[in-house]
Parts: C-alpha cells; sequence; structure tokens
C-alpha cells in the first residue's frame, strides 16, 4: 500500500512538475507574440506582409537577409529593432521567433539564432544610412541569384500570402 501511495504521490508531483514548465513555456510564446504586436505589427502588420512601396516584408522574405553577414546584422541596427522598448534577451526572443514563424524558409542554411550580446552590440551601433545599406544588400542577394531582379521586399508583383 505504501508503495501505491508513494507510485501516485511521484506520478501527480511529476504531472504538476510538467505543467508548470508547460505553463510557462505558454507564457513565453505569448509574451514574445505580444511583443511582436506591440513594437513590430503596426507598421510590419500582424500578417507580416508590411505595406506595399513603403514598408518591407517580413513574411517570405527578411530571413534571406541571414545569407550574408551583413544582411544579419542589418536585421538587428535598423531603428525599429535598436530602439524597440524591449531589454535585450527579450529583442534577441523576438527577432529569433520573427524569423523562425515568418521567414523559415528563407534563412540561410547555417543560420544561428541572435544571442543576447548580438542585440547589445548592435544598439550601439544603430544604422544611420538605412536605405543606403539596404539597397546594396538586397543587389547582392539579386546577384547571388536569392532574389529576382526587381525584387525588393517593397514594390513586388508576387505578394506572399
Amino acid at each position: 500500500m505504501r508503495t501505491a501511495v508513494l507510485a501516485a504521490l511521484l506520478l501527480s508531483a511529476a504531472a504538476l512538475a510538467a505543467s508548470v514548465a508547460a505553463a510557462g513555456e505558454v507564457r513565453r510564446v505569448g509574451e514574445v507574440q505580444e511583443d511582436y504586436a506591440r513594437n513590430c505589427q503596426g507598421c510590419h502588420r500582424a500578417d507580416g506582409l508590411g505595406a506595399y512601396g513603403s514598408v518591407p516584408r517580413i513574411r517570405g522574405f527578411a530571413g534571406l537577409f541571414t545569407h550574408l553577414p551583413e544582411g544579419r546584422e542589418y536585421l538587428i541596427r535598423v531603428p525599429g529593432v535598436v530602439w524597440a522598448m524591449l531589454d535585450d534577451a527579450r529583442l534577441a526572443r523576438l527577432m529569433n521567433w520573427m524569423l523562425e514563424a515568418y521567414s523559415r524558409d528563407e534563412l540561410a542554411p547555417d543560420f544561428r539564432p541572435y544571442t543576447v550580446e548580438e542585440i547589445r552590440e548592435a544598439r550601439r551601433r544603430p544604422l544611420a544610412n538605412v536605405g543606403t545599406v539596404r539597397a546594396r544588400l538586397i543587389a547582392e542577394l539579386q546577384r547571388r541569384g536569392l532574389l529576382p531582379p526587381g525584387e525588393d521586399g517593397l514594390v513586388s508583383a508576387k505578394r506572399v500570402r
């Protein structure tokens, strides 16, 4: 009898621990989605498609920048990222979640998640010439055949759905 009671208690404790761990994971996922809604969605939209002709899309596009070292850095040095009202750890989680959720298929094969240290360093060096850097990166992605001519994530005949 004691063995059965002990086994039941251990099983209950394990189930409780698992549910607490799962609840923590749900909270983190919900937190990162809330961070996206509060810090990115206003311009890039809930679906990640941006605003045709003025705000770049994330969906099916942003991951392409990770094929270039300067592109990887670009993603975390643009003003909307650098000035986000999040601490470095939450911002790293947000950037990693966003790329996985909206642009997984476009990520470089050797993509590694952003670290807190990378975010901290990027925030010390925000881009002042975003348009110039972006144009150079787009041209390089096109040169490498990763983007068709005329595609820039802003204006495109092919809209991602």
